[in-house]
């Protein structure tokens, strides 16, 4: 960044976190004519270099200009991202605003500019998806208006009612077209509402058991024979939850999926472990081939997370979730199938699983979401009750809540009518799913891998369902032959 000073700058890691910081820091400073951002990543610091200049204390109005003008001219000649571009037309045009806003707050010093961010609100422009009520998007700039000029900033950026660093990083975040959300319904209770969905399918299948006696089972007895296995559930179920959302502080939903893809792997170590089953290589051979189309359905790309946190965190975090989440079905299928062939103990059906893990989970989640989702965020009070369209959200998470209460009880008797396995490849082929209809209808995706990772995981899914089916066929006539071969030989004595 030129400047009179001769003096000269040298940022390392200025293409993010900490180092970006400084390195944009010392550029509004004007104490240095050179700033020289060291970065691993070239694209990264080409976007922190653009960011910089959109900062820079020298910065006219012209200089605005040209730099929306070289930002167009990149996109005509379609190398706008490799320039370090953002890919968002929005995400410019704000970025460029917020810049002029200082430049006009320098040169008017007597007057108060500043910019505002509404947020995502429910709007004709949101298609009437943002969460935000229109009334509690307009403090922000009636905020400005009502302070005294004494105490008015100037040159500010204004979000959530409050001073703000610009968000619209370049090329660094995926909720620049709009707001933040994309479209999506995004209510701040994550593991509040979790909670909620145990309390549902606790009381749809208490329902359950009175209309239907042939479900019932004895609480008492069961919990005592299996209270340890139980508690281990629910406890991996909650840590699973509470580590993948935390997570997504320090790396991005892509990498938390392509490690969610290869939940199938150690499903097959802790099986054979935990339940003692073993898989042929035509087995084994179909689940890589489900992981591998799973991999190609995501939707690679920029989709850092703007964060000091480390990486290294995240991974750690997303590993634990995975393993967690892979442990839990091999678990219950070990507690509904197993405890029979010991004979020690009576085997849980799925109602009493869905029962008793909903029942330990919701003791379990309830003081975190308490900590988490009302204490050090008032997401319950603002979702529920501070909100204009508390309505809806109430109807949303009621409707949410009834499906969860269905879908607990169908998620155990899926794993007892097929296996851990079985459930957790029918899992990774719902992700499919809904990546590639998040990527298609939301995202407006046309990447080919997309179709090619769908068609590989369809296929591998039916290949898996028909082998499966075909070891099974085979081991129960096995079976058969050889219990007939025993009845034949002790009748001929």
């Amino acid at each position: 960044m030129s400047a009179k000073s001769q003096r000269v700058a040298v940022v390392t890691g200025a293409n993010k976190g900490v180092g970006f910081h400084i390195a944009e820091q010392i550029v509004k400073s004007g104490l240095f004519g050179t700033v020289i951002m060291a970065c691993r990543d070239a694209g990264r610091g080409q976007a922190a270099a653009k960011q910089a200049a959109f900062s820079s204390p020298e910065l006219t109005l012209n200089g605005v200009r040209s730099l929306a003008d070289k930002f167009e001219a990149d996109v005509a000649a379609g190398n706008h991202q490799a320039n370090g571009w953002s890919n968002s037309n929005y995400a410019i045009s704000k970025l460029a605003l917020i810049a002029a806003t200082n430049v006009l707050a320098r040169q008017y010093p007597g007057l108060r500019v500043n910019a505002c961010c509404p947020g995502y609100c429910d709007t004709d422009m949101s298609s009437h998806k943002g969460t935000r009520p229109p009334a509690l998007g307009a403090r922000n700039a009636v905020l400005l208006v009502a302070t005294p000029a004494a105490q008015c900033p100037t040159g500010a950026f204004i979000q959530n009612e409050k001073l703000s660093e610009c968000a619209f990083l370049l090329g660094g975040r995926d909720d620049l077209d709009g707001g933040g959300e994309r479209g999506h319904l995004h209510l701040p209770i994550p593991i509040f509402y979790s909670m909620l969905n145990q309390v549902a399918i606790v009381i749809m299948t208490s329902i359950w058991c009175l209309i239907a006696p042939s479900v019932r089972f004895p609480v008492a007895e069961l919990f005592k024979q299996n209270w340890g296995w139980l508690i281990f559930v629910s406890v991996i179920y909650a840590t699973s939850i509470a580590t993948n959302n935390a997570s997504f502080e320090s790396i991005s939903l892509t990498v938390n999926t392509i490690f969610k893809s290869a939940m199938p792997f150690p499903t097959l170590v802790f099986s054979y472990f935990i339940e003692g089953k073993t898989y042929s290589l035509p087995i084994l051979f179909i689940v890589a081939v489900l992981v591998a189309g799973t991999l190609l359905t995501v939707p690679y790309g920029g989709h850092v997370p703007e964060t000091d946190t480390p990486e290294w965190i995240g991974y750690c975090l997303v590993i634990f979730s995975m393993v967690a989440t892979a442990l839990r079905p091999v678990v219950v299928s070990h507690l509904m199938r197993s405890a029979t062939a010991q004979g020690n103990r009576k085997a849980l059906s799925a109602v009493s699983m869905a029962w008793f893990d909903a029942t330990i989970a919701t003791c379990v989640l309830l003081p975190i979401s308490i900590v988490t989702d009302m204490v050090m965020q008032p997401g319950v009070q603002t979702t529920f009750f501070q909100n204009d369209f508390a309505w809806r959200n109430w109807a949303y998470v009621g409707l949410g809540c009834v499906l969860a209460g269905v879908y607990g009880p169908v998620t155990f008797y899926a794993i007892k009518l097929t296996s851990s396995l079985g459930f957790v490849m029918i899992g990774n082929f719902k992700q499919v799913v809904l990546l590639a209809g998040a990527a298609i209808f939301v995202d407006n995706v046309t990447d080919p891998m997309l179709c090619v990772g769908v068609t590989v995981t369809v296929f591998a899914s039916l290949a898996y369902s028909y082998w499966s089916n075909k070891e099974k066929t085979e081991k129960t006539a096995a079976d058969k032959a050889k219990k007939d071969a025993e009845t034949k030989l002790l009748s001929g004595r």
